[in-house]
């Protein structure tokens, strides 16, 4: 297993708990149903991370959240899986970041996680961090529901914390209008990128370009896989959707607004 890696079969010990982040999640096998509890913390930071944290428990403490799911003993192990978010995140930067008439840059953003639990199947996806509910649009018409983040922007591979319970998007963005580009918020399409570990076990997404070609048009590519500073990744999930339209991630002209 790599060093960071927590995902894959998870062997159930009696009242057997693992800790991602900011979750702890408590298991237990009976010989007809699984018992799942979960419960996460406020620290969306928190970077523990323990495959096995305590035996032995009968019953998840009080503060959890217990989900009981039908299970004989022949339905395999219990897998764990990293997904993306199931629909679109919006980064604020905590402090004002602008891009100068034609410039570039890349920066790194890294995005809260659920994990997937399957017995022969999938049986629930539950998120490791529950970030907030944001509306993205031009309108309450026009516009699309969205989970709101801050972030860092920053520039630099080195400057990134590692959490397992989150993974990085790197961003391109060119800014090719003749006026400067304040950047207040950017719509990351999380939804429809697949999920990527390095040789440590870190989690990344395909990488995304976001162009602003004059004051008023914007539009953003997907690069086909994670950047190059990841180095040598394998590929962990696919993208929880795809677009209706293929075009979705060739031309969005608001991720900017």
């Amino acid at each position: 297993m790599l060093e960071r890696q927590w995902w894959g079969p998870l062997p159930l010990q009696p009242g057997a708990m693992v800790r991602i982040g900011p979750s702890r999640i408590w298991f237990q096998r009976r010989p007809t149903e699984l018992r799942v509890a979960i419960h996460t913390l406020s620290d969306p930071i928190s970077s523990g991370l323990e495959r096995t944290l305590a035996l032995d428990m009968a019953e998840p403490p009080p503060d959890f959240r217990l989900h009981r799911f039908a299970a004989d003993e022949q339905s395999g192990p219990l897998q764990l899986m990293p997904l993306l978010a199931d629909r679109p995140v919006v980064a604020r930067p905590t402090h004002p970041f602008t891009m100068p008439p034609d410039s570039e840059v890349t920066v790194f953003i890294s995005t809260a996680l659920w994990v997937e639990l399957s017995l022969a199947g999938a049986l629930i996806a539950l998120p490791l961090y529950r970030m907030s509910d944001t509306w993205f649009g031009r309108s309450t018409i026009e516009g699309g529901l969205c989970y709101a983040m801050r972030t860092a922007l920053r520039m630099s591979l080195a400057d990134i914390p590692r959490r397992p319970h989150r993974a990085i998007t790197a961003v391109h963005i060119n800014n090719r209008g003749p006026d400067c580009l304040p950047i207040h918020r950017i719509r990351l399409p999380v939804q429809h990128l697949a999920l990527f570990a390095d040789g440590a076990g870190e989690l990344w997404t395909e990488a995304l370009e976001m162009t602003r070609q004059d004051a008023g048009e914007a539009s953003i590519s997907l690069l086909g896989g994670p950047p190059a500073v990841a180095g040598a990744t394998v590929a962990v999930s696919l993208p929880r959707s795809l677009p209706e339209d293929h075009r979705l991630l060739q031309k969005i002209t608001s991720f900017l607004p």
